[in-house]
């Protein structure tokens, strides 16, 4: 049910306010659209290509890790956190609720 929700609402048939009407959280479903893109994108080996340029074969640790890092670094600086994006929604903004949320993302 969630995978066809996702799909009309990504596709505009169906409004995203009419959607998420029947859910109590909004978050939630951001979090079950994105397992369902993540899986999609597995399952289909739809970036194994780039990823195999990008990161390539490395000979040491380091330069696993740089290669790594440099990508998701870049990557982070652009997009907006799953984390970020539920606190703002259910209106936590005090700093209370941004630890409580890292706290919940280590564990």
């Amino acid at each position: 049910m969630a995978g066809g929700l996702g799909v009309l609402m990504a596709a505009s048939v169906i409004p995203i306010e009419d959607a998420l009407a029947g859910f109590s959280n909004e978050s939630l479903m951001t979090v079950v659209v994105l397992f369902i893109v993540a899986a999609g994108i597995s399952d289909t080996g739809g970036l194994d290509h780039l990823f195999q340029k990008l990161l390539g074969t490395p000979k040491t640790l380091v330069s696993a890790q740089l290669r790594v890092l440099i990508p998701v670094a870049m990557i982070s600086a652009i997009f907006n956190n799953t984390v970020g994006v539920t606190r703002r929604k259910l209106g936590n903004t005090t700093s209370e609720g941004s630890l409580r949320a890292r706290h919940s993302c280590v564990h």
